[in-house]
């Protein structure tokens, strides 16, 4: 009785080491095999800012507003927008921001503050943004598309943004100075 079990084991064993071969061998047609340029993990660092690769990259960008002033130190950056003529609810400033955002915390690795400041011509403050890679909002899907967003009316995307309010802009905005 011993021996047909230890025969039964060999036996099952032998079935499953077959079958392990046979599906080695024969890989099914959705596998990797199929399709064979397939990646499984797709490698792409972020690329690192520095003095040179910013002043590139800002260039290339299609911003709606002029930029005045660039100030890069450590991890921080540091832009401020021309506002002549925006209006504190504006989508133009506001997707400016959100470029501006995306390069920084998408594009670029090395960038864990972003400060954004609009000004008019003479230089006074109209509305400032402060923004942080630590900031649980912040990934490439929230940075798609801003344009159905008024950080004025909306109190959810003026605290994401650390947005203020200044001068004239914030009796037109309701807001925070």
């Amino acid at each position: 009785m011993r021996a047909g079990i230890g025969i039964r084991l060999a036996a099952a064993g032998c079935a499953a080491l077959g079958a392990v071969l046979l599906l080695s061998i024969f890989p099914s047609p959705g596998g990797v095999a199929a399709d064979k340029e397939k990646a499984v993990f797709r490698v792409q660092q972020p690329a690192l800012l520095d003095q040179g690769s910013l002043v590139d990259r800002l260039s290339g960008m299609s911003l709606k507003r002029r930029i005045t002033r660039v100030e890069w130190t450590g991890s921080v950056l540091k832009i401020d927008l021309d506002g002549r003529g925006a209006a504190p609810g504006g989508s133009d400033w506001l997707d400016d921001i959100r470029q501006l955002a995306g390069l920084s915390f998408v594009q670029a690795a090395n960038v864990s503050r972003l400060l954004v400041r609009v000004e008019d011509s003479g230089g006074t403050l109209l509305a400032a943004a402060d923004m942080r890679r630590a900031d649980p909002w912040m990934n490439a899907d929230q940075l798609k598309d801003w344009s159905d967003i008024n950080p004025s009316q909306n109190k959810l995307w003026a605290s994401r943004l650390r947005l203020t309010y200044h001068s004239e802009w914030a009796a037109e905005s309701g807001g925070r100075q």
